[in-house]
């Protein structure tokens, strides 16, 4: 099913993202398994899988694709990046998507890795990304979006000229990277907003789990960390049970404060820990 369709339903939609091994998949694909059925009594109506960074897993990725199409009764959104992509690299794995019958993408333009041998070449950025896929192809093909304006950009309002430049290829539903102050997202939705009202803005929910992932994904996408929550992890960076304890509650915290503000659809970040996860829809998912 397409997003338009997904998302022109009159009921909460929630979406999650699970990431492929970087290695031994077929060692890893029971649990993998298992971890996405744990979460299919939710019934989330959409699953994003990650893609390696300059397609170096991207194998796995369509590995983990096909795990879900053959075992599980849901739309599925690969991921894609601009990194050492090619135009012959972009039409491979978009044929192979086609021929799992899959309906929808998300282009990115993608972390650049400090070393040099990750590249753009072809696709210099995600609006040349997606303009290619929709000349080519008949997926739905969807954008990220930037609630803290992303490190390269010189402001919030650049990095929205940025996401117009994908709107105007053809993205409608747009999923945002992590944040944990909803006062952001909230001046970047109204921003958008009044810009195009016709666009769908997915907030993009993290867990936080561990001290050193939180602040490594962080420094890559520039998200802050506020004062509150920072304290919080830093109090409990060695005390891991309760490090999950308190990301948990604050998850639902947020997410409940921004069903308060009108927002009802969610993109879960799943880290592929399901048990984290559940404990959050349990108490975010309308009954």
């Amino acid at each position: 099913m397409k997003l338009d369709d997904i998302y022109s339903q009159n009921k909460q939609i929630i979406s999650i993202e699970i990431f492929p091994p970087k290695e031994n998949f077929a060692e890893k694909s029971f649990a993998l398994k298992s971890e996405v059925s744990k979460l299919m009594k939710y019934k989330p109506a959409l699953i994003s899988v990650t893609h390696g960074a300059g397609g170096t897993y991207s194998g796995n990725s369509l590995s983990l694709i096909r795990l879900i199409k053959e075992n599980f009764d849901i739309s599925i959104m690969p991921h894609f990046t601009c990194v050492n992509a090619t135009f012959e690299s972009v039409k491979k794995f978009t044929n192979s998507l086609t021929e799992l019958k899959i309906d929808n993408i998300l282009a990115l333009r993608g972390d650049l890795p400090k070393d040099t041998e990750y590249i753009c070449n072809d696709f210099k950025h995600a609006d040349e990304l997606i303009d290619y896929i929709k000349d080519n192809t008949d997926l739905s093909v969807e954008a990220a979006g930037y609630p803290v304006n992303h490190p390269e950009a010189a402001s919030l309002d650049e990095d929205i000229e940025y996401l117009f430049n994908k709107t105007q290829k053809g993205a409608k539903h747009i999923f945002t990277q992590l944040f944990f102050d909803n006062e952001i997202f909230r001046n970047y939705f109204e921003k958008v907003m009044s810009k195009d009202n016709k666009l769908t803005i997915i907030p993009g929910i993290l867990p936080v789990l561990s001290y050193s992932q939180v602040t490594r994904m962080c420094g890559l996408c520039g998200t802050k960390i506020p004062k509150f929550l920072y304290e919080n992890i830093e109090k409990f960076k060695d005390k891991p049970d309760d490090l999950r304890k308190f990301g948990t509650e604050y998850a639902i915290n947020q997410i409940k404060d921004l069903q308060n503000f009108g927002i009802k659809n969610f993109h879960m970040y799943t880290l592929n820990k399901a048990n984290v996860i559940s404990s959050i829809l349990d108490e975010i998912t309308e009954k």
